[in-house]
């Protein structure tokens, strides 16, 4: 339209011009002409640039969907095959043994005693003693991936009571967990843990409890001990972690403050995904520390609003900080086809003071009276918000109820050799392994074998038993959340078109001037008894 009226003007213009030269008349048709060619010339230029992007960005996307689906039903038909073989198995042997002992013993091979009951919801519970039950997993002796500062026994603990303690959903029992079954559900498939260093308590905790049946082998492309992948090659399964403890782009400043960059992730969330069929994501203890909130590459917001900090910046509540760094991961994941796990907030449990002044955890057995309040209270209820809203389907694996109640399960002074000086004497952030954080893994166990169950059951129900039910909550406070029924079919979710609104960051929730001490948050985890429980809770140091 624009060449046409163009061309119609300087029609209308040579008209009305007299006529001098032929020659004069020739130059200017030349002059149209040319430039008529070259404007052709540059939007067909500029029209080809962009189908070939966007032909490249749809056959990289036709390609990654292609690539999981053949995964997925490669793994289905695996699934299926074990499912036939096994009750073929036990089909032979009843019919020709005449010893049912031994029918028994044979039978139960790989995951033939795991039972997931569909109608459980295991978020909810207690924890119960089982003393006479087996010896537990692994040690610190026969597992050696145990990183030093969660090796509480090494360095003194004295106790292992600790470790009798077994997590009882309200309507079923918990199976055990059963490495080899686990290892066959994830055969031919590989997992990623994204986030904070409870996402490497989480990891080395599967490291250990699958020890007992194999070992992987370290195939990490760098030495940076923050981002390893580890393969199991008897089961063709790749196990890796990202550090990203803010799950968006972050870096230290120098001094007091850390610079959060709430609308852009980092390298965390690049192609290389595509080969995960699961991700754990794990983050929240990291927003206790003082930090500088940008938007557009510009801060405008802060935590701890005080000196070093620009006097202009508001403080942004962690509440909305964090929810507007989820909205930007999970926007970042828009594309990817396998399934995201929101592994739920991690409490801690300072007793006695602050992580600085004389603050510990040296409780010896479960509390089932501790409730989640203040800052840890917010980032839970963040998380859980943010998931109720995603965009795309999701697993939630909601350990924060369980954890709560373990103020027994920390490292304390037992995460280090006692002449050892370290910034938190007592660390009651990580957890000790073995311990209660063992609990994490058997609950995504469980999570696995329900998915397992509606892959090779017609019948199967929608939804199971690790749904959260709308408007039921599951910790003992006052206030109501809304949860959305989850659907374990997040594994065949296609990508929704997830959108995050920077311009919202910062218009809501915040307030002016300085932070206070009554502006900090309040002791996360305590007794609504103790009288001695720590009643502000500055940022602590983490690794």
């Amino acid at each position: 339209m624009v060449l046409q009226c163009e061309i119609g003007w300087r029609s209308q213009s040579l008209k009305s011009q007299p006529k001098e030269s032929t020659t004069e008349q020739s130059t200017i048709k030349i002059s149209t002409t040319k430039e008529l060619t070259i404007k052709k010339s540059t939007t067909e230029e500029s029209s080809t640039k962009k189908s070939i992007e966007e032909l490249s960005t749809k056959k990289l996307a036709t390609f990654l969907k292609r690539q999981q689906e053949v995964r997925r039903g490669l793994r289905r038909t695996l699934v299926l095959l074990l499912q036939r073989s096994s009750q073929s198995s036990m089909e032979k042997l009843t019919e020709n043994s005449s010893s049912p002992s031994s029918a028994v013993s044979v039978g139960s091979s790989i995951g033939a005693n795991y039972r997931a009951e569909e109608d459980c919801d295991i978020s909810k519970g207690e924890w119960v003693l089982d003393s006479a039950a087996e010896d537990y997993y692994y040690t610190n002796s026969s597992c050696r991936m145990i990183q030093d500062h969660q090796n509480c026994m090494k360095h003194g603990r004295p106790d292992v009571e600790f470790l009798r303690w077994r997590w009882r959903p309200e309507d079923c029992d918990l199976p055990r967990f059963d490495p080899r079954w686990f290892l066959e559900l994830v055969r031919g498939t590989s997992v990623a843990f994204v986030g904070d260093s409870l996402a490497r308590n989480q990891l080395q905790s599967l490291l250990c409890l699958l020890s007992t049946v194999a070992h992987p082998e370290d195939i990490s492309s760098s030495k940076d001990t923050q981002d390893r992948r580890l393969f199991y090659g008897d089961y063709n399964f790749t196990v890796a972690i990202f550090w990203t403890p803010f799950l968006v782009k972050s870096y230290d400043a120098g001094g007091e403050y850390t610079h959060v960059f709430l609308d852009e992730v980092d390298e965390w969330a690049g192609p290389h995904l595509a080969a995960f069929d699961y991700l754990i994501l794990s983050s929240g203890t990291w927003w206790t520390r003082p930090c500088i909130y940008f938007k557009n590459r510009e801060p405008f917001a802060c935590n701890y609003c005080r000196p070093p900090a620009p006097a202009n910046l508001t403080r942004l509540g962690l509440y909305e900080a964090n929810g507007a760094a989820f909205r930007a991961a999970l926007d970042a994941l828009r594309w990817y086809q396998g399934a995201v796990v929101l592994r739920t907030f991690s409490p801690s449990h300072f007793e006695g003071g602050q992580w600085n002044a004389g603050g510990h955890c040296d409780r010896r057995k479960p509390e089932a009276e501790w409730r989640l309040e203040g800052m840890e209270l917010d980032l839970y209820r963040t998380q859980v918000e943010e998931f109720r809203k995603a965009k795309r389907e999701m697993w939630v694996l909601d350990v924060t109820s369980a954890m709560v109640m373990r103020p027994d399960g920390h490292p304390d002074v037992y995460g280090h050799p006692a002449e050892k000086r370290v910034a938190m004497k007592h660390d009651c952030v990580h957890w000790c392994l073995p311990g209660p954080v063992d609990v994490w893994n058997e609950l995504w166990l469980y999570m696995l074998s329900q998915r397992q169950r509606q892959l090779t059951t017609p019948h199967a129900a929608a939804s199971v038993a690790f749904s959260l039910v709308a408007g039921d909550s599951p910790l003992p406070y006052s206030s109501t959340l809304s949860f959305l029924p989850l659907s374990p079919a997040a594994i065949a979710a296609t990508p929704a078109n997830a959108s995050f609104d920077s311009s919202s960051i910062g218009k809501e929730g915040m307030v002016s001037g300085a932070t206070t001490t009554a502006d900090r948050p309040q002791s996360p985890c305590r007794l609504p008894t103790s009288s001695n429980a720590s009643t502000s809770y500055p940022p602590r140091p983490l690794d």
